[in-house]
């Protein structure tokens, strides 16, 4: 293949929070590739609050948010024209959307990178097959580098918590007179209802795990979590800390210093991935050997009944065929994996 002389790049993923963080883990290879290359990323707000002071790129080019669509439609303008006239060298399609589509064809790139397998592969003159066995896109997207001789290696996340939430967070621990390093994060609600596994379940294995370990809960939630959250704390035997209302990076800055995140699938079990710390996610439908962190990442699990997801069309109580006590086999697990001893042991 012939070399690529890229000068300046637009990297497109337009959301959500988990896709941006896990389509920027490639970003430091890229730039070790092309050392001296203006390197953009095209992102929709809110989304691009997960790409800030990220050191591997010049400039964020956040497309403003839907709620607002006449003020969508003119920021959505402004931007296709100036990335008309930015004279972008290489474009790296990783949403392979619709609207992705306008931009590659807008940008005028010499060389348009996507998937070989997409709708929009036609536009592309550089495409890539993603490998066998690799599935989790913080690993898989390293293959979509493969035309510009990029081979995987380490991940170089990152995610910036900035001061005000460490604040936060280092406010709220000293009122309560505690080390984090004794919180184990719970985040019972998901932005879609059947992706989350049933609050009392949740209520359960934290009793459980307050029982037998010194340890305390703390439920973390987003503004549409909420009553999810709520209803887990009220179920709880056991006290519990339910935090106030969070923005995505104070969610992380709290998530950061934990012991453990125990979740549904979704995003902030990848942000877990970004900030070290261990996981613990319940899935259902969702495929976990593609959505999962766990065979490729140290101390990130999941659980999921397979054959509970094969027989039930209906599961109206949530319960993902997981019980609170097989969960906390679970957890102990992870415990004596991290070295975490239990009461009668200390």
């Amino acid at each position: 293949m012939a070399e690529i002389c890229a000068e300046k790049i637009l990297v497109i993923q337009t959301r959500p929070y988990g896709d941006v963080l896990l389509a920027a883990s490639y970003l430091g290879a890229l730039r070790q590739k092309f050392p001296n290359a203006i390197i953009d990323f095209f992102v929709s707000k809110p989304f691009d609050e997960v790409l800030a002071n990220n050191p591997f790129i010049n400039n964020v080019l956040a497309s403003p948010s839907k709620k607002n669509k006449l003020g969508y439609v003119f920021g959505r303008v402004r931007l296709l024209i100036r990335i008309f006239f930015a004279n972008y060298r290489l474009v790296i399609d990783q949403q392979a959307d619709g609207g992705s589509r306008a931009i590659v064809i807008v940008s005028r790139a010499k060389y348009r990178l996507g998937w070989a397998y997409v709708r929009s592969a036609p536009l592309y003159n550089l495409k890539a097959a993603p490998r066998k066995n690799r599935y989790y896109p913080a690993v898989r997207n390293f293959d979509l580098l493969s035309p510009l001789d990029i081979e995987y290696r380490k991940p170089d996340f990152f995610f910036h918590i900035n001061e005000e939430s460490n604040l936060r967070v280092d406010k709220w621990v000293s009122e309560n007179s505690i080390d984090t390093k004794e919180i184990i994060i719970f985040s019972p609600g998901a932005k879609a209802s059947w992706k989350a596994w049933n609050p009392d379940s949740y209520a359960a294995l934290a009793d459980m795990i307050v029982e037998k370990y010194d340890l305390k809960i703390a439920v973390i939630w987003a503004p549409s979590e909420f009553e999810a959250a709520l209803r887990m704390k009220n179920s709880m035997k056991a006290p519990a800390f339910f935090l106030e209302k969070t923005t995505y990076n104070e969610a992380a800055a709290f998530v950061k210093r934990a012991r453990l995140l125990i979740c549904n699938d979704g995003g902030l079990n990848h942000l877990s991935v970004v900030l070290g710390t261990p996981s613990l996610a319940f899935f259902c439908r969702t495929d976990p050997q593609h959505w999962s962190p766990q065979d490729y990442f140290e101390h990130h699990y999941h659980m999921r009944n397979a054959e509970f997801v094969k027989n039930n069309s209906e599961d109206p109580n949530n319960t993902f065929g997981i019980t609170a006590p097989e969960a906390f086999k679970k957890v102990e697990f992870i415990f004596e994996k991290l070295g975490i001893e239990t009461k009668a042991a200390n």
